[in-house]
């Protein structure tokens, strides 16, 4: 709990995985990068809604052809 460290390695020497986050801690590094924690700073949410019926919807008199 008192250890402040991005990354520490315990009677190895500097293996990495793409698996696992990389990154600092404070003034030594900001966000993460490997694995999905690193693919979440490259991603933006978006909504995609699609309407499959025939039937009319709401005010829209027929669905759109696009």
């Amino acid at each position: 709990e008192n250890l402040q460290a991005g990354i520490v390695w315990v009677n190895c020497a500097q293996p990495t995985f793409c698996q696992a986050p990389w990154g600092g801690n404070k003034r030594s590094g900001f966000g993460r990068e490997l694995g999905k924690w690193g693919l979440e700073n490259y991603l933006s949410v978006k909504q995609v809604t699609e309407y499959i019926s025939n039937d009319p919807w709401g005010w829209y008199p027929q669905p759109s052809k696009l």
